[in-house]
């Protein structure tokens, strides 16, 4: 695998994974996920010191940006997980009120 096929697998990896994400198929994302670790490492270790530091730097950078995302989406679940939680307790406790009525 040269320099420039392997990078180009590795990015493709990265674009595949965000079509994954934004189509919230978690499963294929973490089976991407877990063959672009085997990707990296086997890039690096194939290449090593020749490794063009600066397409390796913007592949950093291009996970670094699916890395936040990802921590955005599971941020606005939780949201919606403890908004739900809330309005299940507010439902019980008029529940609750009613009947002391």
């Amino acid at each position: 695998m040269t320099n420039d096929a392997g990078l180009e697998a590795l990015y493709s990896s990265l674009e595949s994974l965000r079509i994954a994400l934004g189509e919230e198929d978690h499963e294929l994302a973490q089976r991407i996920v877990a063959h672009h670790d085997l990707q990296v490492r086997e890039y690096i270790a194939a290449n090593g010191g020749e490794a063009q530091a600066g397409a390796l730097r913007s592949l950093l950078e291009m996970q670094q940006s699916l890395t936040a995302d990802m921590t955005d989406r599971r941020d606005a679940a939780a949201a919606q997980l403890r908004a739900g939680h809330q309005s299940v307790r507010a439902v019980q406790a008029y529940h609750q009120a009613e009947s002391l009525a």
